[in-house]
């Protein structure tokens, strides 16, 4: 497997695989997310590129990060991506519920059925809210 980056260790969560989660409640946190693209197959490797995209699911609702009018963002192959999820935005107020736990998936989607593995971190801004109020499990189990 090409690639050597790695999550830095003091992100909170991390996942290998498709998506990463977490749940919140009350003040909406201000999270980074970090992106490891790796290619697992040698045969990719004569392509430069693979298209993805990144879509958030807030509470079931569907938002697309890093997409315009439609169009994908071209990854390259073994690269890393740091992402600030801006949960602030107006259109995701909707999907919010009111003191509640707030369940928050992202997901990686891959048109060209390229193998790659996906590692992801999440970081919690701390200055920004309260780690009370922040999980990484469901806090309803």
């Amino acid at each position: 497997m090409a690639g050597t980056a790695r999550i830095p260790e003091w992100f909170e969560h991390q996942n290998k695989g498709p998506s990463i989660s977490f749940w919140f409640r009350n003040k909406i946190p201000s999270i980074a997310l970090f992106v490891v693209s790796k290619s697992m197959d040698d045969k990719s490797l004569q392509s430069e590129f693979h298209s993805q995209r990144v879509i958030m699911f807030v509470n079931g609702d569907q938002y697309f990060l890093d997409e315009r009018n439609g169009v994908y963002r071209i990854i390259e192959q073994d690269h890393t991506y740091l992402y600030d999820l801006h949960l602030q935005d107006r259109e995701m107020e909707k999907s919010l519920l009111k003191n509640e736990w707030n369940h928050v998936e992202v997901t990686y989607e891959n048109k060209m059925m390229i193998p790659v593995l996906i590692e992801s971190g999440i970081h919690v801004f701390k200055h920004e809210g309260s780690m009370e109020d922040v999980q990484f499990t469901n806090p309803s189990l």
